[in-house]
């Protein structure tokens, strides 16, 4: 397995500042006055090489992660099935996934998997409270 390429190895690359890739690839070049030249260099250099941004470090910096968790009592119950994948149409088109867990009315189960996706800086819950009598 190859080794991911990293903003440093494309400016090491095409010899420019760290920064300057930063900026090109996050679409601040105009604002930061980076010719249009050198960011359609960039940008041709990233195409081919098949860069994706380490998302980790993205949300490190961004202090978002782009993930909604769905918490339901039971994803693959018909009800909740539908509303998961309008949601996940609707938050792909802004941007974000979305984890999807099953709680199986266990309060406990619940916390535990809040407690994970908090760890995990999750943006946002979608949660269905377990019931508490199971009548």
């Amino acid at each position: 397995m190859s080794k991911r390429l990293s903003i440093n190895d494309i400016a090491n690359e095409l010899g420019v500042a760290k920064s300057t890739v930063s900026f090109i690839l996050n679409g601040k070049a105009k604002e930061k006055r980076i010719s249009d030249e050198l960011t359609e260099k960039v940008l041709k250099f990233v195409k081919e090489k098949g860069y994706q941004p380490n998302q980790l470090a993205k949300s490190l910096s961004t202090g978002k992660t782009k993930m909604i968790c769905l918490m339901v009592e039971k994803i693959s119950d018909y009800f909740f099935s539908h509303i998961a994948f309008h949601l996940e149409a609707l938050a792909y088109k802004n941007g974000y996934k979305i984890i999807y867990c099953s709680t199986e009315n266990d309060p406990e189960k619940t916390r535990q998997l809040i407690s994970l996706l908090r760890a995990r800086h999750v943006d946002g819950y979608i949660i269905t409270p377990p019931r508490r009598d199971r009548a």
